[in-house]
């Protein structure tokens, strides 16, 4: 199933199908201006996309505005900040190298 991401903690209306959530069997996936940013496995574990985080198109202010609002709907109700989130990608990039060992 796919659907908008909902604005309801932003404070915007509507993300105006920007951003798409993507409910999978396994995973929720959050999709952003067409990109795959990242998703929640079944057992709430949160995985990024790392080719498209390299390309920096997670960066923009406005992608940032839909992984906060897919993290605070779907993860944890908390706030996260730029801060945050990038230390949420290099958690889960350094469990990816460790498990490669």
């Amino acid at each position: 199933m796919i659907y908008d991401l909902p604005a309801i903690y932003d404070g915007a209306k509507s993300f105006y199908h920007k951003a798409t959530i993507t409910e999978k069997q396994d995973k929720i996936i959050l999709t952003s201006y067409n990109t795959k940013i990242l998703y929640l496995d079944r057992f709430k574990n949160l995985h990024f996309y790392y080719h498209n985080i390299k390309d920096k198109k997670i960066y923009s202010m406005t992608t940032l505005r839909h992984i906060k609002e897919f993290l605070k709907i779907y993860y944890y109700n908390v706030t996260y900040t730029k801060k945050d989130i990038e230390k949420l990608i290099n958690d889960d990039l350094k469990e990816i190298k460790n498990n490669d060992k």
